[in-house]
């Protein structure tokens, strides 16, 4: 059951980290240039493009912190570098996409990535940075989302959330809902079944349509800006059963935006803290991470911003794969 849990709840979590400046994003953007990218989100209807792969985005995706509120996600203990075994090779590895044949190299130097790297057996192997440095922090995106997977996956595993409860059991401001009848496997593994979805169809327009339920609740969090003065739970209670839950898997954020409050009541904590004192603090990261907060309840938002250096991603990353062993070798992982 734990396995299932985590690989769905982390399925469809890729996402572009491109941008499209063509320097150093926090080493050369001068401070008119900050100013202007600050009035253009402060601008009315312009938070929602900071999902889009904009010039102004280049920036914000290394500096979500200017723009909203957040937690920090604690790091401690020894820092373990990771031994450097550069293979030139790899950047020569050739892919068609569409018709194109390109070498690695060829791909970052002409797509706007801004940063590759590659560990193989505990070892980086390859690495580019276009756009940042080894320093900056870059927000996840969706990726993200992994971290909800992995804590409710632990709780599963110690007998403390049943995976065919109802999420209202969790959760007691969704009782009297239509959370009375979703199961928290149905959450994890993006089935529902209920409507606000992130892609409804047929016009897929959720994320920019002001009068789409998904849209009215990600305004409730702060992350768009937005008419709603409602709390982000309220907003969820409203929601109604499209079709019968655990039949069709429908990507949606807001699933795990509950698995993490699910993981909070159950723990008593805020998932910035759970994720610190449960892994951060203890796979030797370089540096601390940080995750947005909604304005509205102060819920750390992990559908979507986790902020850390590229090779503290890649550290966390390892942990779900066999190289694991070779950070095991020099820190204690909390299970």
């Amino acid at each position: 059951m734990t396995k299932k849990l985590l690989a769905l709840s982390i399925s469809a979590l890729m996402t572009s980290g491109a941008a499209f400046a063509e320097n150093i994003v926090n080493a050369d953007t001068t401070n008119k240039e900050v100013y202007d990218i600050h009035e253009f989100f402060s601008e009315q209807g312009n938070r929602v493009k900071l999902q889009f792969p904009i010039e102004q985005a280049a920036f914000a995706w290394q500096n979500l912190s200017r723009f909203y509120p957040t937690a920090m996600i604690e790091r401690d203990g020894e820092v373990i570098n990771l031994p450097h075994k550069l293979n030139d090779d790899i950047g020569k590895v050739k892919a068609t996409v569409k018709g194109e044949t390109k070498t690695l190299n060829e791909h970052l130097d002409s797509n706007p990535v801004d940063g590759f790297l590659v560990i193989k057996d505990g070892e980086i192997v390859f690495e580019r940075y276009n756009t940042m440095r080894k320093t900056d922090k870059h927000n996840w995106f969706s990726l993200s989302k992994i971290t909800a997977g992995i804590e409710l996956a632990k709780l599963v595993n110690s007998d403390k959330v049943d995976p065919d409860d109802v999420v209202s059991n969790y959760i007691p401001e969704l009782k009297g809902s239509v959370w009375d009848t979703v199961k928290v496997i149905e959450v994890a593994n993006q089935a529902t079944g209920l409507n606000a979805t992130e892609h409804d169809e047929p016009t897929a327009d959720s994320r920019t349509n002001p009068d789409q339920p998904f849209f009215k609740w990600i305004v409730s969090i702060g992350v768009f800006e937005g008419e709603s003065q409602k709390m982000p739970l309220d907003v969820l209670g409203e929601m109604k059963r499209r079709t019968k839950g655990g039949q069709t898997f429908e990507y949606n954020s807001i699933n795990t935006f509950i698995l993490s409050r699910i993981v909070e009541n159950v723990r008593g904590l805020p998932f910035n803290e759970i994720l610190s004192d449960d892994i951060w603090k203890h796979m030797g990261a370089n540096n601390d991470a940080y995750t947005v907060v909604s304005p509205k309840g102060g819920y750390p938002l992990m559908f979507f911003s986790m902020n850390s250096t590229l090779e503290d991603m890649a550290k966390f990353g390892m942990l779900l794969t066999h190289q694991v062993k070779s950070l095991a070798r020099r820190i204690s992982l909390q299970t």
